[in-house]
């Protein structure tokens, strides 16, 4: 595998990611908190419209603001998150794995958003409606592909959020789903440059260190080394 600096790889991931037209990443409110935080992340806005007419101004903006918050990621918006899917509407669109525009689930985001407790919190309350509703719980919705076929654990690669790829790893998270482009989550995290995240999951025993292209980014790094000294 041909190694690209993260600031090239960057680029051509949003163009791979750019099914958001210019129209609808400047669509909607510039104060409403999706709108304040999508563009704090650098995240399309998403788009509402088909939520909007299948409920009510209230419940809408209920899942809006659990949107935000998971995205933006705050100490401060913990216990905001842990009282809105509390919401018998947001719980409902939890239980359907409701997605955006761009196929992304609830979990994406807060995947995005790399906030540990948010991410282990949504997702036992996932496990939980699971269970009331199927009587079992088989876990399939943490690996739910985007448009992209990107699964939350993709997001937290990506994103470099260290502590959420850990936990969505240790929950049971597949490391061997492909996206369109043939990569796997830890690929996509070794070709955007996220050693920080790679070396943390190989300290933490949670992935193997003889991974092809992890023996491929030693070998490199190494001859970096000797060529500093």
């Amino acid at each position: 595998m041909v190694y690209v600096d993260q600031a090239t790889w960057l680029g051509e991931q949003e163009a791979e990611l750019g099914r958001t037209t210019r129209a609808e990443r400047s669509s909607g409110d510039q104060h409403d908190p999706v709108h304040v935080a999508s563009s704090a992340t650098g995240m399309p806005i998403p788009n509402f419209d088909a939520l909007r007419l299948e409920c009510g101004d209230q419940q809408l903006a209920d899942w809006q603001r659990l949107y935000a918050a998971c995205l933006e990621a705050k100490d401060s918006d913990l216990d905001l998150v842990k009282r809105l899917v509390q919401e018998p509407a947001v719980r409902r669109l939890m239980s359907i794995d409701h997605c955006d525009a761009e196929g992304r689930t609830i979990l994406h985001i807060a995947a995005r958003g790399g906030h540990r407790d948010m991410m282990r919190f949504l997702v036992e309350e996932r496990s939980i409606i699971e269970e009331q509703v199927e009587r079992h719980r088989h876990h399939r919705w943490i690996n739910l592909q985007d448009h992209n076929r990107w699964t939350p654990l993709f997001f937290a690669c990506w994103w470099g959020n260290v502590e959420a790829a850990e936990f969505l790893i240790r929950f049971g998270a597949s490391m061997s789903i492909e996206d369109d482009l043939g990569c796997t989550a830890l690929e996509r995290a070794h070709r955007g440059g996220r050693r920080k995240l790679l070396d943390h999951l190989v300290l933490m025993k949670v992935i193997p260190d003889d991974l092809g292209f992890m023996r491929e980014s030693t070998v490199r790094r190494k001859q970096e080394d000797l060529f500093e000294d």
